[in-house]
């Protein structure tokens, strides 16, 4: 191992991540991965380990049940603070799909990405994790193609 991923380990370890050879797996596929990450968490693990992690940079916590998830989520993109949608089912609410996809287009030097009939300035910092308490989830190859 390198000493950067050395260090980055004891950092994981710190903001709770087990150190075990497939959760370092897994921290390792969430650092690099360009998509938002699909996390399945039955035990809550990883929700603990992003809420640590994230902290300092004004996490935002949501669930598809709340009433102004979108609202959070519209001015967690205005900033690019990250955002945390825990406890999903099987399926998301399509209205994520642009920002699943990513559907951000540059207009006169701002990102701009269209949800339902808004316009919404995009930070690329933004960063969304999704995690589902479902030991076993069945994702539609749809949705599977859209998160990692």
């Amino acid at each position: 191992c390198s000493s950067d991923l050395q260090f980055l380990i004891r950092e994981w370890s710190l903001q709770g991540l087990p150190s075990d050879p497939f959760s370092i797996e897994n921290g390792s596929i969430l650092q690099r991965s360009k998509s938002f990450c699909f996390m399945i968490d039955p035990q809550g693990q990883a929700n603990q380990f992003i809420r640590k992690k994230e902290a300092k940079n004004r996490l935002k916590v949501i669930k598809l049940t709340d009433d102004n998830y979108m609202r959070t989520l519209e001015s967690a993109m205005l900033v690019g603070a990250p955002v945390l949608l825990e406890n999903v089912g099987e399926e998301l609410d399509a209205a994520l799909d642009p920002i699943l996809k990513k559907e951000v287009v540059n207009q006169g030097g701002r990102h701009v990405m269209r949800l339902g009939d808004k316009e919404c300035e995009y930070d690329p910092k933004f960063c969304l994790y999704i995690t589902t308490k479902l030991p076993n989830p069945t994702l539609s190859p749809e949705l599977q193609i859209k998160v990692d």
